[in-house]
């Protein structure tokens, strides 16, 4: 996403340059999304222009942040920005949230958090049943082991997720994508021969009820396109990127109905869902505090 220009900032204050260092992280919900500009996050709702940067981390220096996420307590009313690191070759791990309405930074205890060195590629959460959830995996000397992490947004706690015991060993995790379709966690990878396979979790958190629940055959795909699930349509059909500038659309039997291109750059482009918001931030407990007096 390149779309760095954001709305209720002068032109003049955010460069070509800068606008091109611009890359969204997650979507949130009620309309917001986070950003990444120039090492710094925002959350920005590109409905209303309202935007905000979050101030430093308590993460530290050595530490690697690979999971990031957004999301929204309905306990609380307050909006929480997750961030998960880790120290190459080393067993440590660092969890924080940033919360809106403190406006601080808060480190999370962590003891029993599995060990995960694919740190290659920072991550966006994807939102469900009040939690973020991240797809990650561990390199071992023989083997990848693959699973989710899934962050709280009431508890403020972290946890552990089983993956389908026929994919807990599957050897190329860069090529598969977590989604939520409705409102169901689902995973998606490319097989051997191209095609892609997706299995839907129909108990949330139970392992034994991952099913297989369509193939995408590599035949119809465009020539040197794959395919990342983004939705449902309402007629059922599944809705997605191929991996570059264009948008598909399958039917639940695994055909292509439709292909639509819209980009013809070199660089593909990051495709997510967006609902449109006017909701803006909750007041800090510091303004509501000078409100009070």
């Amino acid at each position: 996403m390149n779309n760095g220009n954001m709305k209720g900032e002068s032109s003049s204050s955010r460069t070509a340059t800068e606008a091109e260092k611009t890359t969204m992280i997650c979507r949130g919900n009620s309309g917001f999304l986070l950003l990444n500009s120039d090492q710094s996050l925002w959350v920005w709702n590109p409905s209303t222009g309202v935007h905000r940067k979050l101030p430093s981390t308590l993460i530290e220096s050595d530490l690697k942040t690979f999971l990031q996420g957004f999301g929204y307590d309905p306990s609380t009313d307050d909006y929480l920005v997750v961030r998960v690191s880790c120290k190459p070759k080393h067993a440590t791990n660092g969890v924080e949230f940033f919360s809106f309405r403190t406006n601080v930074w808060t480190h999370v205890e962590v003891t029993h958090l599995s060990y995960i060195n694919d740190l290659e590629h920072n991550k966006g959460g994807l939102l469900l049943n009040g939690a973020i959830h991240w797809l990650v995996c561990r390199f071992d000397e023989h083997n990848v082991t693959g699973w989710l992490v899934v962050f709280d947004l009431t508890e403020r706690s972290i946890s552990e997720m089983l993956l389908p015991s026929e994919l807990l060993n599957y050897c190329d995790f860069d090529s598969c994508e977590l989604v939520v379709l409705g409102d169901l966690l689902s995973l998606s990878f490319v097989d051997s021969d191209s095609s892609v396979e997706m299995w839907v979790m129909e108990k949330y958190g139970d392992q034994s009820s991952w099913n297989r629940a369509i193939a995408v055959y590599a035949e119809h795909f465009v020539a040197d396109t794959h395919f990342f699930p983004i939705c449902y349509t309402k007629d059922g059909d599944i809705f997605g990127s191929d991996g570059w500038a264009g948008l598909a659309k399958y039917s639940f039997r695994g055909q292509q109905p439709e292909h639509r291109s819209y980009y013809d750059g070199r660089c593909g482009l990051e495709v997510a869902v967006y609902t449109e918001s006017l909701l803006s931030f909750p007041v800090t407990a510091s303004k509501q505090t000078e409100e009070d007096e």
